[in-house]
């Protein structure tokens, strides 16, 4: 310490503090005091603990006590009691009203790393406050961006950030990214008074317009919504609107409600200006090991009626309860409730029901009680269903099923292989006054496998299946009181698998001749469907029916090529080629088989499946079936996949002839992007026989970080009682992260 007695002044070094009859303190290692002006002005890094413990760390600081001021001109950190981090380039503060003044390049990190600059600015430390002016602030995007080039930030004039509430005066807010030189961002929030309600964590907004690419399209006087904290919170959601050439114009006005943490409700009144108005509602619970979701809806029909605008009211009841008793890794036990009932066949498609359970055009609907049990060596389910198809008349619209199925292992033996037991239940009734009830027992028997010296997979299978079944008013079963049929099968299979790799070009080949010898005594029941391909041609039971198993000596013969990409003498999976061919040749004919299976002849049709990928852009799937003759192709699909780097493209095509079916169509999309905020879709599907479309899809969109706007076509063929074709075109925006708006689809 050093004592100037001729200024008044004492000059203090090395660890010096003070404090003032206020409580705000002083920490350096340089301070002059001058006695006759009452100042204390220190040198270099400097730290004030004020009395309302905010902190200020700086240098060349000066504390006036005739002024009652605390200033510096030089740069400082202001640190608040919640942690904020406010960076200014000068300061004032009053001692007498706890205030603080700063303007020039201010710039305030809070603790949730929000970045606020500021020109000029307030700190009230006693009222909890901080008023700025030019706020530019850049939001933390971890929690509430929608991806990562998202830069979600807002402008104002003023700003008052306080303890539960902060407000900004003529502010702008957009989710944009931040493009140098860029004064219009994709689209823009912009209002007279955002106030930002900490409590509620909710946002209000007075006279909010929104404007895209600086175009207003959206106005309202009172604007309200969640903050991005918020998961959930009742509310309205996001209008839209609709146009169709049965019921025109129409508006929706959903309602989001958050009844408690485990339920909430939608809904949806839908408005339409020359029809009444359809009201919807889901409602969702979740429970400690189950989910329910419910789904319901009702209008009064139609204002005017005529010969195909039906008279009357229409709804829909929708409901799934899915419940977990057993959730454990080797037992399992689940129940699940499914309920769909509709009023009208046509309704869901003509008020465009959609939801989590609803499908827009849903023509068969399913009630359903669907029971799982299983562990490591038993599993038992049971399904008992009531199936409606709305487009058939009258009681032949309904099926009902009551399925039991129960499988056991019986053996699993390093000598003897494995053996399972399997036993079936099912009753059905369909067609109004037609019943089959059925009690099917399956005895599955597999050998342990063996390699043989050569290098060919051996093993042998069986299968005995024991049928009771009861029929009434059926033509295809025997319509007695009680029938039993014993069936069996026993099959030998080998494979043969041949490799060879190429180290030059890293490729694995491999050729795998397949062989099934079967035997199956007795007869079986004439049937009318089932297909034979190249997955089901070396299944003991081809037809898949679980009460059939067709009888008769036969022999499946083919085989398997692959060609893949190998690494370190390693195959890595990508499939370059894959070639399947096969054919099953009987001992006799047996007309009793489905003839679209070609089983019933000696020698079958040739079935065959093949893959090739060119590259990681171009796939082609191919599935086809030729007749014994090898002159005609009776079942051709195709399928391929063509990626480029700004476009996709996929066709598929399917044809039945001859035994196998009568239809063929074609399908293709492509999808084509210009750049990256630019892209064009197209789809359409077409009935080569009838020479129809049935639908045409174009749009187009353009996309950044922040906006989506498109425009769609689409025209549809089909028709339906009060269902008409109609030509659709729709403007859509879709406003990143908030919501989609729809244009009124124009029809005609």
């Amino acid at each position: 310490m050093e004592y100037n007695d001729i200024d008044k002044t004492t000059i203090f070094e090395g660890n010096v503090n003070s404090k003032d009859e206020k409580g705000n303190k002083l920490f350096s290692e340089y301070a002059k005091y001058n006695k006759l002006k009452k100042l204390i002005e220190t040198q270099g890094k400097t730290k004030i603990i004020t009395s309302a413990n905010y902190e200020v760390l700086g240098s060349n600081i000066i504390f006036d006590n005739n002024k009652n001021l605390i200033y510096s001109n030089n740069k400082a950190i202001i640190i608040d009691k919640d942690g904020n981090n406010i960076s200014v380039e000068m300061f004032r503060y009053s001692i007498l009203t706890n205030i603080f003044f700063s303007k020039g390049n201010i710039k305030i990190r809070d603790v949730n790393n929000n970045n606020y600059n500021f020109s000029e600015i307030y700190i009230d430390e006693n009222k909890k406050k901080i008023i700025g002016s030019d706020i530019k602030a850049f939001l933390n995007q971890d929690g509430i961006s929608a991806n990562n080039e998202n830069d979600p930030r807002f402008f104002a004039n003023t700003m008052l950030l306080s303890e539960n509430n902060n407000t900004f005066e003529k502010g702008i807010f957009t989710y944009c990214k931040n493009r140098e030189g860029d004064k219009c961002p994709p689209w823009t929030l912009q209002s007279k008074k955002i106030k930002h309600d900490l409590a509620k964590k909710t946002i209000y907004y007075d006279n909010v317009i929104l404007k895209v690419y600086d175009f207003p399209i959206f106005f309202s006087p009172r604007f309200s919504h969640p903050d991005p904290t918020v998961k959930r919170r009742s509310g309205l959601l996001v209008p839209s609107l609709s146009n169709s050439n049965t019921l025109g114009s129409g508006l929706a006005t959903p309602y989001f409600w958050s009844i408690s943490n485990d339920k909430d409700i939608t809904i949806t009144p839908k408005f339409y200006l020359n029809e009444n108005p359809l009201l919807l509602a889901e409602y969702r619970q979740d429970f400690l090991n189950s989910f329910l979701i419910v789904d319901t809806g009702y209008t009064k029909g139609y204002k005017k009626k005529n010969n195909i605008k039906s008279d009357g009211g229409r709804a829909h009841f929708f409901s799934n309860f899915n419940i977990n008793f057993i959730d454990e890794k080797e037992e399992k036990s689940n129940l699940e409730i499914n309920i769909e009932k509709v009023s009208n066949d046509t309704y869901l498609k003509i008020y465009d029901v959609k939801s989590s359970l609803v499908e827009t055009g849903k023509t068969v609907l399913e009630n359903r009680i669907n029971f799982i049990y299983q562990n490591e060596d038993f599993s038992f389910s049971s399904t008992p269903s009531v199936f409606e198809d709305t487009n058939k008349l009258g009681h032949h619209r309904h099926e009902y099923l009551l399925p039991l199925s129960a499988e056991k292992k019986i053996m699993s033996s390093e000598k003897y292989g494995s053996l399972d037991l399997n036993s079936n239940i099912k009753i059905r009734n369909y067609e109004t006054n037609k019943q089959t009830n059925f009690l099917i027992n399956n005895i599955k028997w597999q050998s342990k496998k063996w390699l043989s010296e050569t290098g060919i997979e051996n093993y042998f299978e069986g299968l005995i299946k024991n049928v009771n079944y009861e029929a009434k008013k059926t033509e295809n079963y025997k319509n007695e009181s009680k029938n039993h049929e014993i069936n069996s099968a026993l099959g030998y299979f080998a494979k043969f698998p041949m490799y060879k790799e190429d180290l030059i070009a890293k490729n694995f080949h491999s050729l795998t001749p397949k062989f099934l010898l079967r035997y199956a005594p007795g007869h079986m029941r004439k049937l009318e469907s089932g297909r034979l391909n190249y997955r089901n041609l070396f299944n003991l039971n081809k037809i898949n029916e679980s009460d059939i198993v067709e009888p008769g000596l036969s022999t499946s013969i083919g085989f398997e090529y692959k060609k893949n990409k190998t690494s370190d003498l390693k195959v890595v999976g990508d499939e370059i080629v894959s070639f399947s061919l096969g054919q099953v040749i009987s001992e006799k004919e047996n007309m009793d088989i489905p003839s679209s299976s070609s089983l019933d002849q000696r020698f079958s049709d040739i079935v065959g499946e093949t893959k090739y990928n060119f590259n990681n852009k171009i796939g082609l799937n191919y599935n086809f079936s030729i007749d014994q003759s090898y002159k005609n192709f009776n079942y051709n699909e195709i399928g391929t996949d063509i990626k480029f780097d700004n476009a996709k493209f996929n066709l598929s095509y399917l044809e039945e002839k001859n035994h196998i079916g009568e239809q063929e169509y074609i399908q293709t999309g492509v999808d084509f992007k210009f750049n990256n905020s630019s892209e064009l879709s197209f789809s359409t599907k077409r009935n080569i026989l009838t020479r129809s479309a049935e639908f045409y899809n174009l749009s187009y969109n353009y996309i950044n970080d922040c906006l989506k706007a498109g425009i769609a076509y689409r025209r549809e063929f089909y028709t339906d009682r009060d269902i008409e074709p109609t030509n659709t075109l729709m403007f859509t925006i879709s406003i990143v992260p908030f919501a989609q708006i729809n244009s009124p689809s124009f029809s005609k």
